[in-house]
């Protein structure tokens, strides 16, 4: 199971972290991407607007721990409100960027920076979990975080203090 205590990082340990972050190997030596932390009231209004948007593109089933759900049961809604709900992590990574030329290699760059931020998460006694489909609710982000913009968000890491050492699961959304 991945399950979060629901207590707020410190900002001083969040600063260090994403710190440290920044410093990771570029291969464009730019940045052209934004990042965004979104807690609290936010994160929890993110999560109720995902849920319902995953609803209503038909999620046929969300695989794991056996289960095999069919689109709007009440077991898809629960498992989805898991899922969406960020497995209870308090705080979120978001990763964007503008579409346009030369974003095939900053991208590759984003996500060297998400990923080395996801490692050094533990480096903090923190954890987090990369929630790659939140990428597929590009509007729902904007418009729930009131972002203007044409970003697309590339990534999301669900992060916080681990409420135990177990494994992070392994999930699979399907969209149709």
């Amino acid at each position: 199971m991945c399950d979060f205590l629901p207590s707020a990082v410190p900002a001083e340990i969040l600063r260090a972290v994403l710190d440290s972050a920044s410093e990771r190997p570029s291969i464009t030596g730019s940045s052209p991407w934004e990042v965004y932390i979104v807690s609290g009231a936010a994160r929890d209004r993110l999560s109720s607007a995902l849920v319902e948007a995953a609803l209503a593109r038909s999620i046929a089933e969300v695989p794991g721990e056996g289960l095999q759900g069919h689109s709007r049961s009440r077991q898809n809604r629960e498992d989805l409100q898991r899922y969406f709900g960020f497995f209870g992590a308090p705080h979120l990574f978001l990763v964007s960027m503008e579409p346009g030329e030369g974003r095939l290699l900053a991208g590759v760059d984003a996500g060297i920076h998400a990923g080395t931020f996801l490692s050094l998460l533990r480096s903090y006694g923190l954890s987090g979990v990369s929630q790659s489909h939140l990428r597929l609710f590009t509007d729902t982000i904007r418009s729930a975080l009131a972002i203007d913009g044409p970003q697309e968000f590339l990534s999301c890491i669900a992060f916080g203090y681990p409420a135990s050492h177990a494994e992070s699961p392994v999930l699979s959304v399907a969209l149709h």
